[in-house]
């Protein structure tokens, strides 16, 4: 028999759990899951929730990213195209007014919507088996059409985590990691086709939450083949410090192991093209991402703004599973991330 090594001192919640009771945070929430079964809808706090939805659908070729999100006093709707070839690049963003914000409810998976703007018409159709993306985008800032299915199939785990910051703030967070994508998005005069035998896959991020008004975190997601075998992970740092909860873990042919271990992000601020390296404290994690594409925003005014360095690319290194088999990666497509925020 194969003997597993530890992988986080954290609890696991399997049965259904809110996290926000009148406004406070639930401590008896505070853990991890491999299903989405935490109900993050957000009582009271008005003005400091954070509730957004990203996406990110990943060829060989191309990262196709839409995040939707709801801050209360407005909404926002960003959508764009990378072409990880050719560094090219098309991006539309929009701040939607509050009737138009779509309901985003408290558990991943469950709030489909439509969005329909002058050439702008994108609608997310969640079922049982699988989320499906319809886009109609034909604007001066962007043209992208077609559609994507992404599976859902029932035996894969996802990583959910209620990290406490405090009585009054907390995040619900949930990694939904390498879900298989098929179809065909037209981009540039150009098809770009998803194929999930080649890893073509997308990853959810889910927020909900209040977050303290600074903030800064790190974020890495990817997955991809080895020896036939689906590998991928999400790495979290900065904002779970301090709070005894992680959001790293490794995905092993579906499989969700938890690692409680820190994770840490090395980069240089100053040029985010330069190679990125990815670690945790416990040894299992050493990645090495060499960005093809990096996207900066640096938005600040003096009472609120965000600086994102946001690099995708291809990842190189190894993780050790926790039965200490040691896995070479070798060009997995993925992305890092380096955040700071007043909001």
């Amino acid at each position: 028999m194969s003997l597993r090594v530890p992988t986080t001192h954290e609890r696991e919640i399997v049965g259904p759990v809110v996290t926000n009771r009148a406004g406070r945070t639930n401590h008896d929430a505070v853990g991890f899951s491999r299903r989405p079964v935490f109900d993050g809808a957000i009582a009271g706090r008005f003005g400091r929730r954070k509730r957004w939805e990203y996406w990110a659908l990943v060829s060989r070729t191309h990262v196709v990213s839409v995040t939707l999100a709801d801050l209360d006093l407005v909404g926002m709707l960003s959508i764009w195209c990378i072409d990880l070839r050719s560094d090219r690049r098309a991006e539309l963003s929009l701040p939607l007014p509050r009737p138009l914000v779509p309901t985003l409810r408290g558990s991943a998976g469950t709030s489909p919507f439509r969005i329909t703007l002058p050439g702008v018409d994108l609608a997310l159709v969640e079922r049982l088996d699988a989320t499906v993306f319809t886009f109609d985008l034909r604007t001066d800032a962007l043209t992208l059409r077609g559609q994507v299915e992404v599976a859902r199939p029932a035996e894969r785990d996802s990583l959910s985590v209620l990290v406490p910051f405090s009585d009054d703030a907390f995040q619900l967070t949930c990694k939904d990691v390498g879900r298989p994508a098929t179809g065909v998005l037209e981009f540039g005069g150009e098809s770009v086709v998803f194929d999930p035998t080649r890893g073509d896959h997308g990853t959810l991020d889910f927020g909900r939450g209040v977050f303290p008004h600074h903030t800064a975190w790190n974020w890495s997601a990817s997955h991809g083949f080895v020896g036939g075998r689906a590998i991928g992970w999400n790495l979290g740092g900065q904002w779970t410090d301090g709070t005894g909860t992680t959001e790293n873990g490794l995905f092993v042919d579906g499989r969700l192991e938890k690692l409680g271990a820190t994770a840490r992000f090395r980069y240089d601020p100053r040029d985010p093209s330069a190679p990125w390296h990815l670690t945790t404290d416990d040894g299992r994690v050493e990645l090495e991402l060499r960005p093809a594409h990096v996207k900066t925003t640096n938005a600040y005014t003096r009472l609120a703004g965000a600086r994102i360095d946001l690099a995708f690319g291809t990842f190189r290194g190894h993780l050790v599973t926790e039965t200490g088999e040691r896995v070479e990666v070798v060009d997995h497509v993925g992305w890092a991330e380096d955040f700071t925020a007043a909001w």
